[in-house]
């Protein structure tokens, strides 16, 4: 390396009080320092890549990840994409990898929306996440009673990965897009007969193209948020303190042991 680059980076002395007295030479520390500049730019450079091409809130993001499906189908050839952002894993993600550890792997739907444990739930960042404790078995039925702080759910024995028994904790996931608020006078599907529940209106979020809305049931004041698109947000005349009652669908629940 020294000889290509015509000048010595470290002269090297033998003894000193370290048992060696080699130091960088100035020429050697003014590389040092062209590089860290050279590396700064390049981070620089490639964050305003990034912003400009892949920003979800851009057009030109939307565009590139397009690009980007559409090239790995074409040449229908093996991709990696190594990111932090959730979104980008999912648009551009057939089977997704939790890294660190290796914490869970599996198709993109699955990861999203069936966690294999709590500490991937919360990386993920997904909200309505209660420790559970199941009460029984209706083997008849093929479901479960679980209960959170005396709030009780019945769920299908299918929503889970693992074996379950009576008595056992378990953590709840309730998917936020998958809770119907039911508009007043309307019937009630059997299918959503097992999850009724009163509550309260606390907050409601504006998103732009959806609403959050926050949700505490009368019993057990337990809070759930619940995704809405704006359609569905207009045609329920929904107010901060209004006592509503919410519907959980069969896919809403999943239990994690």
């Amino acid at each position: 390396m020294e000889k290509r680059l015509g000048f010595l980076l470290i002269e090297r002395k033998v003894g000193g009080p370290s048992g060696g007295g080699s130091r960088v030479t100035p020429q050697g520390k003014e590389l040092m320092k062209r590089y860290h500049r050279f590396q700064k730019d390049v981070n620089t450079s490639f964050e305003k890549f990034y912003r400009t091409h892949f920003n979800f809130e851009k057009e030109g993001g939307l565009e590139m990840r397009k690009l980007l499906r559409e090239v790995r189908n074409e040449l229908d050839i093996p991709v990696v994409l190594v990111t932090h952002d959730f979104e980008d894993a999912y648009l551009l993600g057939n089977h997704i990898l939790i890294y660190g550890r290796v914490k869970q792997v599996g198709e993109r739907d699955d990861i999203f929306q069936k966690p294999q444990s709590k500490s991937v739930a919360q990386f993920l960042g997904l909200r309505n996440l209660f420790r559970a404790k199941i009460l029984k078995k209706d083997e008849h039925l093929h479901r479960l009673i679980l209960e959170v702080d005396g709030l009780r759910f019945s769920i299908s024995a299918d929503s889970r990965r693992s074996p379950v028994q009576v008595g056992m904790e378990v953590d709840l996931y309730v998917r936020p897009d998958e809770i119907m608020i039911i508009r007043e006078g309307k019937p009630v599907k059997e299918s959503l007969r097992h999850n009724i529940f009163v509550g309260e209106i606390v907050d409601i979020i504006d998103r732009s193209n959806y609403r959050l809305v926050y949700f505490q049931t009368l019993k057990g004041k337990i809070l759930f948020e619940i995704s809405i698109p704006n359609y569905a947000f207009r045609n329920l005349d929904l107010s901060t303190g209004k006592t509503v009652r919410i519907a959980l669908r069969e896919e809403s629940l999943w239990v994690m042991v």
